[in-house]
């Protein structure tokens, strides 16, 4: 007997018959007539299976399981506190015992027109990938199946992980990013709402914050929608610390969650959730400056199983979202005081300039810095001390000018008096000076009289010289 695979996966087990020219030969599958099966010896397989490294289990036409292999053996080994069966009885035991539905796995094996078949089926926590084959003899006949399994367990859980992975590094790397470019602690929450929601594909998300005014927390906002009674029961709720989903995780000061909602008795939202299908929830404190402000909840409507890597994940996008809110008070603080100071300084530089509107420049401006107005300030001061040191002088060259006025005043009087005698002696001066002027008008007259015998002498005195010029020509 020998075993030969065909292309659909069936598996003939060929017996030797003789041919015309006396050799073994096959007979095709497509040529075989259908007969009923023989008794086909499948533990005389045994020595074929065995060392074989593939986890085998071979069952009769009855789906009786007749061989388990070595490499089937030692899997099922560790399995052994999930299987039905201690190992002794698993040879001879039905081959539906691995499965939660029997009948349904009968009705799949009683016929090799289902075969071959490839399915995933779970042994406890386990998951095995599950193939059967059809077994045949050589002339067509439906005998038997042969069951080839390997835990995959791990293999998904690791492509589970990677899978994870990727989704929680997308949602951690939108977190950062749209919550750097938040400025309000509205927009805040806003946001991680959204993308945590998103990114999980979770249904419902909301941000709860403690009121100063009762010490409770109060519904702030939402994203995504589990039914207009869900909404209308959170917007009016209220949790005090301790209560309910939110409330836990403010007393603890940790993330939350819970795989049942109808568990949290106590959470008025609960009964209203599970009538929405809500199934699970999961929540975190939001920390800021070492106090609870407030909470951030999901819920989901299949139940959540939150391994250690997501739990985590969502840690660190409380922790985001508090160091955000955080961010944007301080940064809130810082423009309030800034803006004090800056109304400090502008209120200082004012009182000086009023103070010099006024005359008074003995104020100094105290306002100085790096900035506009640090620098405005200490201009504005180094105006006021050159002001300063300008009126300085000016009252200084007053006061030399006052002294050179009280000399210019008394010289002033003394030219009075000497204008005064200076009157009287002009006075004098003017009769001597017109017996002057009456003597002068006097000789004028005299020299008048001398101009004109001089000018007769002149008269004479030529006509001599002619004549004597005459006499000299006619002495000669």
């Amino acid at each position: 007997m020998t075993i030969a695979p065909e292309q659909n996966g069936s598996i003939v087990l060929q017996q030797s018959v003789p041919s015309a020219s006396g050799l073994p030969t096959r007979t095709s599958r497509s040529s075989r007539p259908k007969v009923e099966p023989q008794s086909v010896d499948l533990a005389g397989l045994r020595s074929i299976f065995e060392d074989a490294p593939i986890r085998m289990m071979l069952c009769d036409r009855n789906l009786i399981i007749r061989h388990v292999n070595k490499a089937s053996m030692e899997g099922l080994a560790a399995l052994i506190e999930h299987l039905p069966v201690g190992l002794d009885k698993i040879v001879g035991s039905d081959i539906s015992i691995f499965h939660k539905n029997p009948s349904y796995q009968h009705g799949i094996l009683a016929s090799a027109e289902n075969l071959p078949r490839r399915v995933e089926i779970n042994v406890g926590p386990e998951i095995l990938d599950l193939t059967v084959n059809a077994l045949f003899d050589d002339r067509g006949s439906y005998v038997g199946a042969m069951a080839s399994w390997e835990n995959i367990t791990k293999r998904i859980q690791m492509e589970k992980q990677r899978e994870e992975a990727e989704v929680d590094s997308r949602a951690t790397s939108r977190v950062l990013q749209d919550l750097s470019a938040a400025t309000t602690a509205e927009e805040v929450c806003r946001v991680a709402l959204d993308t945590v929601r998103d990114a999980f594909d979770w249904a419902y998300g909301s941000y709860w914050q403690i009121s100063d005014a009762d010490g409770l927390l109060h519904f702030q906002s939402e994203s995504g929608d589990a039914g207009e009674e869900f909404r209308s029961v959170t917007m009016s709720a209220t949790f005090a610390e301790g209560v309910g989903l939110s409330g836990r995780a403010w007393k603890s000061r940790e993330l939350f969650s819970t795989q049942d909602i109808g568990e949290m008795t106590d959470c008025l939202r609960a009964p209203v959730a599970q009538r929405a299908g809500v199934k699970s929830g999961v929540c975190f404190p939001i920390i800021v400056q070492g106090q609870v402000v407030g909470t951030m909840d999901f819920f989901t409507t299949e139940t959540l199983e939150l391994s250690s890597q997501r739990l985590e994940v969502l840690r660190n996008v409380g922790r985001l979202v508090s160091q955000s809110i955080e961010r944007i008070k301080v940064e809130a603080d810082i423009a309030i005081q800034t803006e004090a100071e800056l109304v400090a300084k502008v209120d200082q530089m004012l009182s000086v300039v009023s103070a010099a509107a006024g005359g008074d420049l003995t104020n100094e401006v105290t306002v100085h810095g790096d900035d506009e107005i640090g620098r405005m300030g200490e201009g504005l001061n180094g105006f006021f001390a050159t002001l300063r040191a300008s009126m300085g002088e000016i009252a200084q060259t007053a006061q030399a000018l006052a002294a050179a006025a009280e000399e210019l005043s008394a010289v002033s009087e003394q030219m009075i008096g000497n204008a005064a005698e200076t009157s009287t002696q002009a006075g004098s001066a003017t009769g001597t000076s017109n017996d002057v002027s009456a003597n002068i008008q006097s000789v004028a007259t005299a020299a008048e009289e001398m101009t004109a015998s001089i000018s007769e002498i002149a008269r004479n005195a030529t006509a001599a010289a002619q004549v004597a010029q005459q006499a000299v020509e006619g002495a000669a």
